[in-house]
């Protein structure tokens, strides 16, 4: 199996196991409930479910972004510089669709322009386990 090959696998495994399993369907179900603290508990719950919810779709978008880059043989290769993509990066985030200096130059931009970053959060996520955040 060649490395294109891998990252493919990882790829959509990934794609896998960021996609809603039937108990964060069920975590979104409003309940009516006796007791106000029990209301406002399942209302966090739910809040909280929502966030997770979003968080991995916006993850699973980005690795079928990857999965796409792939496909076109621009995988590994930064959208911005076009340069290629540190491996050890790939190996860590291998969705990334930056090298290590756009991502940096993106996010302060990012920062300094909150209006145009809206509903675009470039906070790391949980990753497959034995995965760690990029340095």
């Amino acid at each position: 199996m060649n490395q294109e090959e891998r990252y493919r696998v990882l790829l959509q495994d990934l794609l896998a196991e960021y996609t809603p399993s039937e108990l964060d369907k069920e975590a979104l179900v409003i309940t009516q409930q006796a007791d106000e603290l029990d209301t406002i508990q399942s209302t966090e719950n739910r809040n909280m479910a929502v966030g997770r919810l979003s968080a991995h779709a916006r993850r699973r978008q980005e690795i079928k972004l990857a999965l796409r880059r792939l496909d076109a043989g621009e995988y590994g290769e930064c959208i911005d510089c076009e340069e290629p993509i540190a491996p050890k990066r790939l190996q860590v985030v291998p969705w990334a669709e930056r090298c290590v200096i756009c991502q940096e130059a993106h996010e302060r931009e990012q920062a300094h322009n909150p209006a145009d970053a809206a509903g675009d959060s470039d906070e790391e996520l949980p990753v497959a386990s034995g995965w760690r955040k990029a340095a």
